[in-house]
């Protein structure tokens, strides 16, 4: 039951940011495997609430999904751990990636932001601050 709880939530987050991305920006994901075509809600651009739920909050939730997929694996030995810590630093790493013009794509300090915040509450509800205390503690 257990794992069942997780793997729900893994894929509602994913599904979630998958939604928005289709809804929102169809010109950053390939859309030819829908069976059906659906048409983009144009953003303004003076409305920052709705950029931040159209370009910030997907990758937040994705990231999510991320870590509450990889808290199903963690166990008692090191190398759990640290693929539990890349899986924590990837997406700043990407981010920082696109800063400095070494992957295509677009820095935007609020995905750091969505990412920092996601990343306190799943430490906060996944229980992931204890392992990571014992990665150090050695």
């Amino acid at each position: 039951m257990y794992y069942l709880k997780k793997i729900t939530y893994t894929l509602l987050l994913l599904f979630a940011g998958t939604t928005i991305y289709i809804l929102f920006r169809q010109n950053i994901i390939f859309m030819e495997w829908l069976p059906f075509k659906i048409r983009a809600i144009e953003i303004e651009s003076e409305n920052l609430a709705l950029q931040l739920f159209a370009y910030s909050l997907p990758d937040a939730l994705w990231y999510a999904s991320l870590l509450v997929f990889m808290s199903m694996f963690i166990k008692n030995n090191y190398l759990n751990y640290y693929i539990l810590c890349i899986a924590i630093v990837l997406p700043f790493f990407l981010e920082l990636g696109q800063y400095f013009n070494l992957l295509n794509g677009t820095f935007d300090i609020f995905d750091i932001i969505f990412y920092f915040i996601t990343l306190i509450i799943c430490l906060w509800k996944l229980k992931l601050k204890d392992f990571l205390l014992q990665v150090f503690k050695y």
